[in-house]
Parts: C-alpha cells; structure tokens; sequence
C-alpha cells in the first residue's frame, strides 16, 4: 500500500460570469412580487416560471423559498426553458443564502440587475467562482461580464447560429 498525501496546492482565483452566492441578513429575501416589480424593464417584461413552463403569477411562488423558480422574458417563455434560476435559496443562521444563476443567454440584463441589488443588501461579501468580492468590485464584475458577448451561458437545448 501506498500512502496519498494531501498536497495544499494554490488555485488562481476566478470570477463567474454565470452565477453568484450572498447571504441576506434577517432572514428577509425579496419578495417574488417585488423580484418582478425591480427586473421588469421598461421595453420588455419579465414573468415567474418553472422549468419550461408558461408565465405563473407572483402569488403562485413559495414566498421565502422560491430555489427553482426562474424569472424569465415573457416574449422567451417559448424559445427557452430557463431564465434567470434562483438557485440556491436556504434559510441560513439568522439570514438566507441565495444563488442566483444565468440560465439563457438573453438574461444578462436580469443576472446584472438582481446582483446590483443583491450586492446592496448581503452581509459582507459576494461569492462568485472561487472568489469573495466586496459589493463595489462584485457590481464592476456584473458589468464587465454583462459586456461581454461570451458570457458562458449558452444551453444545450438552443440550436447553433449557422
């Protein structure tokens, strides 16, 4: 028998241009209305839904569980299956933890406006890849990687542009 030592070898910190981690104090996540009321952009409206399904209403959504649950474009409901995926979601000591992950590439928008305000109101810092980010250099981050035209988001289920 040979014996394995653990080796502590330094990986280079990375940043996520597809999701990011926060902790929200009090145990208070945004509400799925007011999710709504912030991303609806003014050209285009967003919806509740759940995996390739139709729009549901605000009031069909858990309140304070919503892990799952995408916020998509409603003129995409039927070119694709996800939107913006609230991904993690758990009650955490005295706050919640909340994922939020890019799941069409058309989402950028959404994915930057939800870290925006997420990074207002988290304790401390942002996680995103390997990394923890301040609020300030989280939000550089979002942009930067929203300018982009290869954000990492693309889905098996979009055909090729030919």
């Amino acid at each position: 028998m040979t014996s394995v030592v653990d080796v502590d070898e330094p990986v280079p910190e990375w940043l996520s241009n597809r999701d990011f981690t926060v902790i929200l104090p009090n145990g208070r996540l945004p509400s799925p209305i007011m999710w709504l009321e912030l991303l609806n952009d003014s050209g285009r409206k967003v919806t509740w839904r759940y995996y390739a399904s139709d729009k549901c209403l605000p009031d069909q959504v858990p309140e304070m569980e919503y892990e799952g649950w995408f916020i998509q474009y409603i003129d995409r409901l039927e070119s694709h299956t996800g939107g913006l995926l609230f991904d993690i979601c758990r009650s955490y000591k005295d706050g919640h933890v909340l994922t939020v992950a890019k799941n069409d590439p058309d989402c950028d928008d959404l994915w930057r406006k939800a870290g925006d305000y997420l990074s207002t109101v988290c304790c401390g810092t942002v996680s995103s890849g390997n990394a923890k980010l301040l609020p300030d250099a989280f939000r550089d981050h979002l942009l930067k990687a929203t300018s982009t035209q290869e954000c990492g988001t693309k889905q098996t289920d979009e055909p090729e542009p030919e």
